[in-house]
C-alpha cells in the first residue's frame, strides 16, 4: 500500500514552503528566489553508474502537469518564488507530457524561469520551443563523456552525434545547456 502512494504522486502535499526562509535559497545567477518542484520518479534508462534504477525505479511516474501548476502558482502568490528547478531523473523523457506541462505554464500566464535535467536522446523542436516560451532557460543533458567507447562501457545509450544535436537544439532555441 504504501508503494502504490508513491506512485500516486499528486496525492503526496506541497512542500510546507511557510516553514522555511525562502530568501536562503537563491538562484546563483540572478540572486532571487529559487526552489525545486519534484515533478517525476524512475528512469528507464540503464546507465551502469547510475542509482536512480535502485532508489526511484525503472518505471517513470509522473505528476500531472495540472498538479504541478498548481505548486507553481502557490509558490508566485504565496512566497513570491519565480525561479525553479524542475526536478525528475528525466524531465524531458515524455513529449506529450512536456508539452501539456509547458503549454499550461503558458496558458496561465506564469512569469517564471526555470531548469531541468534531460536526456540528449529525449529533445527535439516542438519539445524545446515549448518549454522556451514557458521559461525554461537552462537544461542539464547528462554528457558524461565525449568519447562513445566510454559512453558505451557505461551503458548510457547515447552516441555522441545526439549529444552534439541536443546541444545545437538548445542553441537554437535560446537554452544554455550544460553537461
Amino acid at each position: 500500500q504504501d508503494a502504490e502512494y508513491l506512485d500516486e504522486l499528486d496525492r503526496l502535499p506541497f512542500p510546507a514552503r511557510d516553514l522555511i526562509d525562502n530568501d536562503l535559497y537563491i538562484s546563483p545567477d540572478t540572486r532571487r528566489r529559487l526552489t525545486v518542484i519534484q515533478t517525476a520518479r524512475g528512469c528507464p534508462s540503464g546507465c551502469i553508474y547510475c542509482l536512480v534504477p535502485r532508489v526511484s525505479g525503472k518505471r517513470v511516474r509522473s505528476r500531472s502537469p495540472g498538479n504541478i501548476i498548481e505548486e507553481i502558482e502557490e509558490c508566485v502568490s504565496r512566497h513570491d518564488i519565480h525561479e525553479f528547478y524542475f526536478n525528475a531523473d528525466t524531465f524531458t523523457i515524455n513529449r506529450e507530457w512536456v508539452i501539456e506541462l509547458c503549454r499550461g505554464i503558458v496558458e496561465r500566464g506564469l512569469k517564471i524561469r526555470w531548469g531541468c535535467n534531460g536526456r540528449v536522446d529525449t529533445l527535439d523542436e516542438s519539445r524545446l520551443e515549448w518549454m522556451k516560451r514557458a521559461g525554461c532557460h537552462i537544461i542539464s543533458l547528462g554528457i558524461e563523456s565525449g568519447d562513445q567507447a566510454m559512453l558505451d562501457r557505461m551503458q548510457k545509450g547515447i552516441t555522441l552525434a545526439q549529444s552534439r544535436r541536443a546541444v545545437g537544439l538548445c542553441k537554437r532555441f535560446g537554452i544554455d545547456a550544460y553537461m
